[in-house]
C-alpha cells in the first residue's frame, strides 16, 4: 500500500487501519469521531475531522442516504459540540420533505438528528444531546461550571495548543441554558398543557416531596401536619454587571421554585415602607449574622443572598419557596414567602415550621398576614392560613443560641407530632449548593434565576429517586432508638409509680393536659427553687451564706445577739462560761470594705474588743449536752432547727446543682475536648466541681447530725436520709440522661433494675426525692427530668408512626403521578398528529417509570413496615410498654 495514505479512528473500539474512502464509509454513522493520521514514521499529533476526509452528514434520511434534492443547502463551516471535543463538520440540510412529508426548517432538523441549535434561525453551531446531558449532570452533581468544562473541551480538542480554535463559550452558554429550562418543561408535563408556556401555573413545574401530605393527592387527611423550615444562605449572592432584567430575562420565573420577580419586589417595597423598626428589635438573642449582614449595604451586590422554604423532614425544596435578598435577611421576605408556598397546600390546617429566628418572626407574623394588600397576588392566600395552626420552633442546632424561655418553648423534642426532626434541612441543602456560589455570583439576572430553578430541580429529584433508601434507613434507626427510649421510660414510670403512685398519676395528667392546650408554664423549663432561709425567718448570714449578702449576715448577727440574751436568762454558768457579758453582737455588725473584705465596725479603740469577739466560740443549742439542751428556752430550739432543716435542703440543691454541672462537663469533654493541654483544662475543672460536691456533702452531714441532736429519729428522717458520700453523690443525667444519650440500652436495664425478669428495681439515689414540704414527696428536678424522658420517648414513637405515614404518600404519590402521566396521554388534541404521537408516547414512558419506582419503593419499606406495627403494637402512644402499663 505504497503511496495510499493511512488512517485510524481513536475512538472506534476495534480501531483498524484503513484509507481515506474507508474510513470514511466506516464513519457514516458516527461523523464526530476523531481521526490520525499516519506520516510514514508516526501518527500525526494533529486529529483530523471527518469533514476533511471528505465526509458530509445528511439530515433527515439514513445513514449513506443522498436527498433527493442533492447537496443543494450545505453548510461547510457548521461547528458542533461533542463529549470528546469541538468538531467542524459538513452538513447537508433535507429540502425533499423525506421525514413524513414535512419540509423542516434547519434548526428543527438538527433537533431531529439529536443535535441542538444555538439559536432558531439559521443556526451555525450546535451541540449534540449526550454532551448537553453531560454536562448537565457534571454542573448539578459536581458543580462544574460552564467555562471549566468548556475549557475541558477545547483541550480535548487541541491539548498542545496549536490550533486556532473557534470560540463558541457564549453560544454553549445559551445551549446549555436553554436545554436545561426545556428539559424542566417536557419532565415535569408542561408540554402537554393546552395553553401556551408562557401561560404555566406558578409552581407548576417543581417536583413536590412524595413524603409530604398533598390533599387529594396522597392523603385525604387534612389534619396531616406540615414540616417546613426557613433559612436564607448568603454566599448565593449575585453582582451587578451590564446584564439587565430586560436584557437577560428569566425563561423559568414562578413557574417552578422561585416567586414572581415584579410581585414579590413590589411586595418588599411596601413593607419597606410599611414597617417599624421598633417590631423588628429581638427579645432574645442579638442574631450577630443577621444584624452584621444587615447593617451591610450590599455594594455592587444585585442580590446578597437568597431565602429558601423546604421541607423540614426531607429536603425537598418547596414550590414557590425562594426568593431573592436585596439587603439582609428581612422579616418581610420570609412573610411573603410563607404565604406563597402554602397556596399549594390550601387544604391542610397543620404546620410545624422551623427557623432559626422563629422566636422573633413569628410575634408579629399574623398581624402581617391581616394587613396584606389587596394588590398583592398573596392576598386572598395571607387572609385563608390566618387560622392555621402554627407551630413555629428552632431548629436543634441554633437552639442553644437562644434565651433559656426559648430554649423549652419552641424546641422540637417537645413539640407534641414533631417525632425526631431535627429542623436542620435547610443546611444540608446550602450544603450542596454552596459550590455553585462563585458560578451564580457572576452570572446576570434571569440565568441567576434560572439556574437556580435547575438546581432545586435537580436537587428534589436526587431526593425522590432515593426516597425509599432514605425512609428504609430512617426507619431502622428510629426502631432502635425507640426501642431504646420506651424500655427507659417504661421502667422510668415503674420507678417513680413505685415511690409515689398519686404523684405519678398527677404527672401524667398535667403532662397530658399541657400538650392537649399548650397553655401555663412550660413544663420543661427548669423550676427555680425559691425555697431558702427565708420561709423559715432565719436570715442567711454565717459561713455557709456568704452570696446571700452583707445585710442578711447582719440579720443573722441579730438573731445571734438575741439567742445569746435569751442563754444568759436561762443558762448563765453556760453564758459566763463562753465568754459572754464582754461584748455585744450589735457592736460587731459587719459593713462592706472597698477592698471586698469584710471589717468591723465601731468606736475608736475598739480594736482589742472586736478581737475579743473573733477568739470565743458561738454554741448552738444542738452542741450542748442532752441535759442542758432542756433547759434551753423552746424558741431558741426551734429556730436553730428551723436553720438547719432550711441548710440541708439548700445544701441538696447545692449538691444536684454540681452533680448536674459535672454530667454536662463530663460529657462537654468527651465529645469536644482533645489535646493534652485542653484536657489538663478540663480535669482541672473537673477536680473543683468535685471539691464542691465533697464540701457540700460535708455541710449536709454536719447539719444533719445538729438536726438529729434536736429532734432526734422521726419521719424527716425519710426525706432527708443519711448521705453516702460512695454511692449517693451520682447525678441523675449520668445514670439516666447519660445511658439514654450514649444508646447503652443494656447500661440503662442495670440501672433500673430489670436484669432477669422485674426480680429487682434500683431507685434512683435519694437526693432526688425529696421536696420543701417535707413530706417525702419527688423532687422538681426528677420531675423535669420526668417530663423530658416522656417526651424523648413519645417523640420516638411518634416518629416511627410518621415515617409509616410517609411510606404510604410516597406509594400513592407514585400511583397520583402515575394516573396523571397516563391522562396527559390524550391531550394536546388540537395538535398534529406526529406530536400528539410524541406527547403521548412520552407520557406512557414516565406513567411507566413511576410504576417501577412504586415497585422499587415497595420492596424498601417492606421489611421494616412489618417491623414498625410491631413496635406500635407492644408500646402506648406514650410510649409505655404494653405488657407492663397499668
Amino acid at each position: 500500500m505504497t503511496g495510499v495514505e493511512l488512517f485510524r479512528c481513536v475512538e472506534c473500539h476495534a480501531s483498524c487501519i484503513m484509507c481515506k474512502d474507508c474510513t470514511v464509509s466506516a464513519h457514516v454513522s458516527a461523523p464526530l469521531h476523531w481521526i490520525e493520521r499516519w506520516t510514514g514514521t508516526h501518527w500525526h499529533c494533529k486529529r483530523l475531522d471527518l469533514c476533511e476526509l471528505g465526509l458530509r452528514i445528511q439530515l433527515l434520511h439514513p445513514a449513506g442516504e443522498i436527498c433527493e434534492r442533492g447537496y443543494q443547502d450545505v453548510d461547510e463551516r457548521f461547528t458542533v459540540i461533542h463529549s470528546n471535543g469541538i468538531h467542524r463538520v459538513h452538513v447537508a440540510f433535507c429540502g425533499c420533505g423525506h421525514y413524513n412529508g414535512l419540509h423542516l426548517d434547519r434548526a428543527t432538523q438538527l433537533l431531529y438528528s439529536r443535535w441542538w441549535p444555538a439559536t432558531a434561525k439559521l443556526p451555525r453551531t450546535a451541540a449534540t444531546f449526550a454532551v448537553l446531558d453531560n454536562f448537565h449532570r457534571m454542573n448539578t452533581i459536581g458543580s462544574v461550571s460552564h467555562y471549566k468544562y468548556y475549557k475541558s473541551l477545547e483541550i480535548a480538542t487541541d491539548a498542545m495548543g496549536t490550533e486556532v480554535l473557534p470560540d463558541k463559550s457564549h453560544a454553549w452558554n445559551v445551549m446549555m441554558r436553554a436545554w436545561s429550562c426545556v428539559m424542566i418543561f417536557k419532565r415535569r408535563g408542561a408540554v402537554h398543557l393546552e395553553d401556551s408556556l408562557d401561560k404555566v401555573p406558578d409552581g407548576s413545574l417543581a417536583i413536590p416531596c412524595p413524603a409530604c401530605p398533598h390533599f387529594g393527592k396522597n392523603t385525604s387527611d387534612a389534619m396531616a401536619p406540615l414540616f417546613f423550615c426557613i433559612d436564607a444562605c448568603f454566599r448565593l449572592s449575585n453582582r451587578i454587571n451590564k446584564l439587565t432584567d430586560e436584557t437577560d430575562p428569566s425563561i423559568l420565573a414562578g413557574t417552578a421554585y422561585g416567586v414572581r420577580e415584579a410581585d414579590y419586589q413590589r411586595y418588599i417595597d411596601w413593607r419597606t415602607v410599611t414597617d417599624d423598626p421598633k417590631d423588628n428589635k429581638s427579645t432574645c438573642s442579638n442574631f450577630g449574622t443577621m444584624t452584621l449582614v444587615n447593617q451591610k449595604g450590599g455594594k455592587a451586590l444585585r442580590s446578597t443572598g437568597i431565602t429558601g422554604f423546604f421541607c423540614l423532614r426531607h429536603g425537598f425544596w418547596l414550590a414557590n419557596g425562594h426568593a431573592r435578598l436585596t439587603k439582609g435577611e428581612k422579616y418581610c421576605t420570609t412573610d411573603y414567602l410563607i404565604v406563597s408556598v402554602l397556596r399549594h397546600f390550601i387544604h391542610m390546617t397543620t404546620l410545624i415550621i422551623a427557623y432559626d429566628i422563629a422566636c422573633q418572626w413569628f410575634k408579629n407574623l399574623l398581624r402581617w398576614l391581616s394587613m396584606t394588600p389587596e394588590w398583592a397576588d398573596i392576598h386572598a392566600s395571607a387572609l385563608c392560613f390566618k387560622d392555621l395552626a402554627w407551630t413555629p420552633v428552632i431548629p436543634k442546632f441554633y437552639l442553644a443560641t437562644h434565651k433559656e424561655s426559648c430554649q423549652s418553648s419552641f424546641n422540637l423534642n417537645y413539640t407534641p407530632g414533631a417525632g425526631e426532626s431535627d429542623g436542620e434541612a435547610s443546611e444540608r441543602v446550602w450544603a450542596g449548593l454552596n459550590p455553585s456560589a462563585a458560578s451564580l455570583k457572576e452570572m446576570g439576572p434571569g440565568h441567576h434565576w434560572d439556574h437556580m430553578e435547575d438546581r432545586c430541580l435537580w436537587w428534589n429529584c436526587a431526593k425522590h429517586i432515593g426516597m425509599g433508601h432514605h425512609l428504609r434507613t430512617k426507619m431502622r434507626q428510629a426502631l432502635v432508638r425507640a426501642e431504646e427510649h420506651c424500655a427507659i421510660f417504661t421502667d422510668f414510670c415503674e420507678a417513680v409509680r413505685d415511690a409515689d403512685a398519686a404523684v405519678f398519676v398527677d404527672w401524667e395528667c398535667t403532662i397530658d393536659d399541657w400538650e392537649e392546650s399548650g397553655v401555663g408554664q412550660n413544663l420543661y423549663n427548669a423550676v427555680r427553687s425559691t425555697f431558702s432561709l427565708r420561709h423559715k425567718d432565719v436570715r442567711s448570714g454565717t459561713a455557709l451564706q456568704q452570696a446571700q449578702g452583707v445585710e442578711q449576715s447582719n440579720d443573722l448577727l441579730r438573731h445571734i445577739e438575741r439567742h445569746r440574751k435569751d442563754l444568759q436568762t436561762v443558762a448563765p454558768d453556760l453564758f459566763a462560761a463562753a465568754g459572754g457579758g464582754e461584748d455585744t453582737i450589735e457592736d460587731a455588725i459587719i459593713t462592706p470594705s472597698l477592698g471586698g473584705d469584710r471589717e468591723l465596725e465601731g468606736n475608736a479603740g475598739d480594736e482589742i474588743r472586736v478581737a475579743k469577739l473573733t477568739d470565743f466560740s458561738l454554741h448552738f443549742p444542738s452542741d450542748l449536752p442532752a441535759n442542758v439542751q432542756g433547759t434551753i428556752r423552746a424558741i431558741v430550739t426551734e429556730l436553730e432547727s428551723d436553720l438547719r432543716l432550711s441548710s440541708m435542703h439548700s445544701v441538696l440543691s447545692d449538691i444536684c446543682h454540681q452533680l448536674r454541672l459535672r454530667s454536662c462537663l463530663n460529657k462537654f469533654k468527651v465529645r469536644n475536648v482533645k489535646g493534652q493541654r485542653p484536657n489538663t483544662r478540663a480535669q482541672g475543672m473537673q477536680t473543683a466541681i468535685d471539691a464542691n460536691v465533697q464540701a457540700a456533702a460535708d455541710r449536709y452531714v454536719r447539719h444533719r447530725e445538729a438536726y438529729f441532736s434536736l429532734m432526734g429519729p422521726g419521719d424527716w428522717e425519710k426525706t432527708y436520709c443519711v448521705l453516702d458520700k460512695k454511692v449517693d453523690l451520682v447525678g441523675l443525667n449520668e445514670k439516666t440522661v447519660e445511658r439514654l444519650e450514649e444508646n447503652s440500652i443494656l447500661e440503662a436495664k442495670r440501672f433500673t433494675g430489670r436484669t432477669s425478669g422485674r426480680e429487682s428495681k434500683h431507685v434512683v439515689s435519694w437526693i432526688w426525692y425529696r421536696d420543701a414540704s417535707d413530706e417525702g414527696a419527688l423532687t422538681d428536678d426528677l420531675r423535669l427530668e420526668w417530663f423530658r424522658a416522656h417526651a424523648r420517648a413519645r417523640r420516638w414513637r411518634e416518629e416511627i408512626v410518621l415515617l409509616l405515614e410517609e411510606t404510604d404518600r410516597v406509594l400513592r404519590f407514585c400511583d397520583w403521578e402515575a394516573s396523571r402521566w397516563n391522562d396527559r396521554a390524550s391531550s394536546r388534541s388540537k395538535a398534529d398528529e406526529a406530536l400528539r404521537d410524541g406527547l403521548r408516547v412520552y407520557a406512557w414512558k414516565q406513567a411507566a417509570m413511576y410504576n417501577m419506582q412504586k415497585v422499587m419503593f415497595e420492596k424498601d419499606f417492606l421489611g421494616v413496615r412489618g417491623e414498625a406495627h410491631n413496635f406500635l403494637n407492644r408500646f402506648t402512644p406514650e410510649g409505655v410498654a404494653k405488657d407492663r402499663d397499668d
